[in-house]
């Protein structure tokens, strides 16, 4: 796992596992949002096909998994059972994916992106939270590695607004953080009997819908495979700009899932890095996937994916995940 230092002129990696997400694909709508375009593809093991890519550069509302996930307005995941979309996705990114997941960005009813991950083997999971005919959520699709245990207690757990990770995102519509759930008594759902344990819980909203998100998206990183080497959740405050200026926000906190955690808050100035990346993705206003070669990145780190969460029309929210 990469961890970063606190406010030093450069921070510095360890590298500690290989991450389980292996492969990143971002799509972002035409001018006229008639059809996805392919605008970045990047892999871990730095193998990607890019004829075949070539061959998927745009994509109809409900073409391929990112068509699907921008029609349905959900998250879509595919895994061994769903053998074409899946080895579609292995192809271009020349992996062994056990699973894909889909994963849509928007700013109230605009459609801003579709991120897709490729998940490798190891230990994790990804969770996709629906409202049930209990008004309480449930897990409605998802895809689980390597914690058996952990699954099946899932399958069986339902949460009303506000109780756990989903809940709160349910009810607050803002993305969640928590670390070293392998020693906290409030996520019941750790006490199993698998190899490795889940230490870090991301909830995500998805969509929105009467006054709540449509569904509430939760990846689960274990220290054995933690999703990305970098975890990050940037919490945004906007600033007042000009009409004719780009949006302008400012970092206030920042959770960094690992041994050690970093928060900054509004008197404290973060990194430079974070700062630029931050203001990239603000003037985006979409996800973007940013490589070491066109953005000042950390030594060691290869690229970072950055997805927006809005909240209304006003970013809110932003996750950083670096490999």
């Amino acid at each position: 796992m990469i961890m970063s230092s606190t406010e030093s002129s450069t921070t510095q990696f360890e590298v500690r596992a290989e991450p389980l997400v292996r492969y990143v694909e971002v799509w972002i709508p035409n001018n006229d949002a008639t059809k996805l375009r392919l605008v970045s593809a990047q892999s871990v093991d730095h193998k990607v096909r890019h004829d075949l890519l070539v061959q998927v550069a745009e994509l109809a509302s409900g073409e391929g998994l990112a068509g699907k996930a921008w029609q349905q307005k959900s998250v879509a995941v595919v895994q061994q059972l769903d053998g074409d979309q899946l080895a579609a996705v292995n192809a271009r990114s020349e992996a062994d994916l056990a699973a894909v997941v889909a994963v849509p960005v928007f700013c109230q009813q605009e459609i801003r992106g579709v991120v897709l991950l490729g998940l490798g083997a190891g230990f994790g999971a990804a969770e996709v939270w629906d409202r049930d005919e209990r008004d309480e959520l449930a897990v409605s699709a998802a895809h689980y590695s390597g914690l058996e245990s952990f699954e099946f207690i899932s399958r069986y757990t339902r949460f009303p607004n506000g109780a756990g990770v989903p809940g709160r995102v349910w009810q607050t519509g803002l993305p969640d953080l928590l670390q070293n759930l392998g020693h906290s008594d409030s996520f019941i759902r750790s006490f199993g009997n698998d190899e490795a344990q889940i230490s870090a819980a991301i909830g995500l909203p998805i969509g929105h819908t009467r006054g709540f998100p449509a569904s509430v998206l939760l990846l689960l990183s274990s220290s054995v495979t933690p999703l990305s080497s970098l975890i990050e959740l940037w919490d945004c405050e906007p600033l007042q700009t000009q009409a004719n200026e780009a949006p302008a926000v400012r970092l206030v906190s920042l959770s960094n899932v690992g041994e050690t955690g970093v928060r900054f808050d509004s008197e404290v100035r973060p990194e430079a890095w974070r700062s630029a990346l931050l203001q990239l993705t603000a003037v985006a206003g979409q996800p973007i996937l940013v490589t070491a070669d066109n953005a000042k990145l950390p030594a060691g780190a290869s690229f970072s994916l950055l997805i927006p969460v809005f909240r209304s029309d006003v970013l809110r929210s932003v996750l950083n995940l670096m490999f």
